[in-house]
């Protein structure tokens, strides 16, 4: 991987903030926040169709996402937004006394599958209330 560090933009020269920010976009760190956004959106997407097919949403996926379970779709996604900066921290993506990058397709595939994970975990919406003849009527005898 090619581009540079936040710490090799910081070291290279004495900059002001504002010329911090500008480089801060085309970091190896941002470029893999970007691509931990994209397979992890796809991971919660793929959460919501497994959801869909089992029959727990139904109707529109934008009144399920944003009207009947808001609060719950923002703490999965702020869940896993924190998982992302957590790992990006931690130089998870890099392994080896050289600091080698695992590569796009394992980073990739990590945020898919801890995208779908922390949505299946945090968004379980709202669990049907039985009445107790609902209740009486799954008891077999």
């Amino acid at each position: 991987m090619e581009a540079q560090t936040i710490a090799q933009a910081k070291a290279a020269t004495t900059q002001s903030l504002w010329q911090f920010l500008q480089a801060l976009p085309s970091t190896q760190e941002a470029q893999v926040f970007y691509a931990l956004m994209l397979a992890g959106t796809l991971g919660m997407m793929a959460s919501y169709a497994i959801k869909w097919l089992k029959g727990d949403i139904t109707g529109s996926l934008a009144k399920y996402l944003f009207e009947q379970n808001l609060k719950s779709t923002l703490l999965a996604f702020l869940t896993y937004v924190g998982t992302a900066l957590a790992a990006i921290y931690a130089d998870a993506f890099h392994v080896g006394p050289d600091s080698v990058f695992v590569g796009w397709g394992m980073v990739m595939w990590l945020a898919a599958v801890n995208g779908f994970s922390i949505d299946a975990i945090v968004n379980k919406g709202q669990r049907a209330v039985w009445t107790p003849e609902q209740r009486d009527a799954q008891v077999k005898p």
